[in-house]
């Protein structure tokens, strides 16, 4: 792109972004926390608010922090350490601080896309698919609490950049600010590992890879014996069969195994669960499935629309992407449907940078996609229009509307395909 069209560039994606902000829910914190069920939040800004020290080992309402939380704490700590040097309030920095780094992952997405070779409009249309996706910026304005995950996200995609650049500093920085932010920046390790290993140079890429694991090793377990200071048990090493273990009870017509392995793990810390009464149902394997793939509904559209290109793809970049996918759908689906629950569709859009990457690469030599500008300036339009989530936008908060505003945003995103669709048939008559 030329300087011009840069700069053309960059004002989209600001004003796009001031429209996410400006058409969103600020909840207070008490509302972002009780009235829309954010008691992960809560666990963050209790690390925060006691810092400099360490919460107290009943700082959850009278419940530890739970284990997992207490080992992601060096992020809320420091947020809590900047509000009281500052002398603001915690919950206002955890919003100016999420902006920052919303921000800042903007600017390693167009890292990534200018590095791809994307035009003007082609640019645009992927920081569309980011910017109005109704699970990304906008859930993490309506819980600004959950910085953790903003910062993975951030982690992730810098590592995402290092491979799109063949460059290890940023995979190494990404990798282990995702481990810092989330536990599961492990699970970014195997793309990685499997991207930069080749017969060349083995040596050279086994220190490098060995570093780094050793590094996520390091930060995981320094993040334990810390939350073991002040939090709840830890969580047993069986809770990454409670999937597999969701699945037996389902078999069995029965939550023997929730009941005996899974919610007394649970019971100490988490908040809203209970013992079942009853095996678990195909509905609710159904609304989990559902919830895993809303979030990413349009960018599987467009993947599909756009399949032939596939070929066009370095096979080790492609390969690559959809591991990066695969590992981070690892966290819901090792949950299984009822601990993941309502958090499913928080997790599954964990997957979507690596979703946009590769639709930036099927759209790269598209000639077509340059000849409809109309027809990608309405599919902007209508891709904004299906971000007004039923409970982040500024529409009226009901958790009653969720079914309305998936037909209404599955409807869209498939009508502004059709558009898409309709304007290169006519080019080729």
């Amino acid at each position: 792109m030329n300087k011009h069209s840069q700069t053309s560039t960059l004002l989209c994606i600001i004003v796009g972004f001031f429209l996410v902000l400006i058409t969103n829910q600020w909840p207070t914190e008490s509302e972002s926390i009780y009235k829309l069920y954010n008691y992960d939040g809560l666990s963050y800004l209790q690390i925060a608010k006691s810092s400099p020290h360490l919460p107290g080992p009943l700082a959850l309402d009278g419940k530890p922090i739970p284990f997992h939380h207490a080992q992601r704490a060096l992020i809320p700590y420091s947020i809590g350490l900047l509000s009281h040097g500052l002398g603001l309030d915690e919950y206002f920095v955890f919003q100016m601080f999420n902006i920052f780094i919303m921000f800042l992952i903007l600017y390693v997405f167009l890292l990534i896309l200018n590095k791809i070779g994307l035009t003007h409009s082609k640019v645009l249309f992927c920081f569309s698919l980011l910017l109005f996706n109704p699970y990304f910026f906008r859930y993490f304005i309506t819980y600004p609490l959950m910085t953790n995950d903003l910062v993975f996200l951030l982690g992730f995609i810098i590592a995402l950049m290092g491979c799109i650049k063949k460059s290890y500093i940023p995979i190494f920085g990404g990798l282990i600010l995702a481990t810092i932010a989330r536990q599961t920046g492990l699970f970014l390790f195997p793309p990685v590992a499997f991207f930069i290993f080749s017969k060349t140079e083995i040596k050279k890429k086994l220190i490098f890879l060995s570093s780094i694991l050793f590094c996520q090793l390091l930060i995981y377990k320094l993040g334990a014996l810390i939350a073991l200071e002040f939090s709840g048990k830890p969580i047993i090493a069986n809770h990454a069969f409670w999937g597999v273990y969701w699945i037996i009870d389902f078999i069995n017509g029965n939550p023997n195994l929730f009941n005996t392995l899974v919610y007394p793990a649970l019971k100490e810390s988490f908040v809203g669960f209970s013992p079942m009464t009853s095996g678990p149902t195909f509905n609710e394997l159904i609304d989990f499935l559902l919830r895993l793939i809303v979030p990413l509904f349009l960018g599987f559209l467009l993947c599909i629309f756009w399949h032939k290109n596939l070929k066009k793809v370095e096979k080790k970049t492609l390969i690559t992407l959809i591991f990066f996918g695969f590992f981070m759908m690892l966290t819901p689906l090792l949950m299984g449907p009822h601990v993941a629950s309502m958090g499913a569709s928080r997790y599954a859009t964990q997957s979507l940078p690596a979703v946009l990457v590769l639709i930036a690469f099927l759209i790269k030599n598209d000639a077509q996609l340059e000849k409809i500008n109309n027809s990608i300036t309405v599919f902007i339009f209508l891709t904004f229009l299906a971000s007004f989530h039923h409970l982040f936008s500024f529409i009226k908060q009901d958790i009653q509307m969720a079914k309305y505003f998936v037909t209404s945003m599955v409807a869209i995103n498939l009508f502004s395909v059709y558009i898409l669709y309709k304007s290169k048939q006519q080019l080729t008559l």
